[in-house]
């Protein structure tokens, strides 16, 4: 079986919803973390602006894939479904709850990209780990957060056995960092 080959015989079921709770934990970690270093004003203002543009934005890119899952029939068109609703769920929740209208100032910009790359890593993972191709979370977060970020780094010891949407997906991460990454250049060094 190749989930098994991909991880040592481990093929434990996933249980969403704990997920999902997992999840949501992790997001409301991040609110005291932050207040140690940001106001409620600059905190409402980065997550208004992630919910409001880089969620959003994730969910579309979430949907992708979906097409390559359906034409190879891998199965994991549904995963990508899943993650791109919650992505969109969690974005819209955050804008709602978080609204602002005030500008950013220059801090508050690169505290938007910092936690832009932390959401992205936290909804990117979903796939993998809907899909079963990467069982533990905490795994799936690292390869998402390594393809965002370009490093190249893997837990994968055999990447061929992924089937082959959740391939293009972790092809997708590394191509947009690498553009996030470009802009991000082009936005400070004028």
């Amino acid at each position: 079986d190749e989930k098994s080959a991909l991880h040592g015989g481990d093929s434990a079921a996933i249980d969403t919803r704990s997920l999902a709770y997992r999840g949501y934990l992790v997001a409301l970690a991040i609110v005291p973390i932050a207040g140690l270093f940001w106001s409620f004003q600059e905190i409402q203002k980065l997550y208004a602006i992630i919910g409001a543009t880089f969620i959003p934005f994730l969910a579309i890119a979430l949907l992708f894939p979906v097409p390559f899952s359906w034409f190879y029939g891998d199965g994991a068109a549904g995963a990508f479904f899943l993650s791109a609703i919650i992505s969109a769920g969690c974005g819209g929740l955050l804008y709602s709850r978080f609204r602002s209208a005030s500008d950013l100032s220059v801090r508050e910009g690169f505290a938007v990209v910092t936690f832009g790359w932390t959401f992205f890593a936290l909804f990117g993972a979903l796939p993998f780990v809907f899909s079963g191709a990467i069982p533990s979370y905490l795994n799936a977060f690292f390869e998402t957060m390594s393809g965002f970020t370009t490093t190249g780094s893997t837990i994968l010891t055999d990447i061929e056995a992924m089937p082959p949407s959740l391939l293009l997906w972790r092809s997708l991460t590394q191509w947009l960092g690498g553009m996030g990454i470009i802009v991000l250049s082009l936005a400070i060094l004028p």
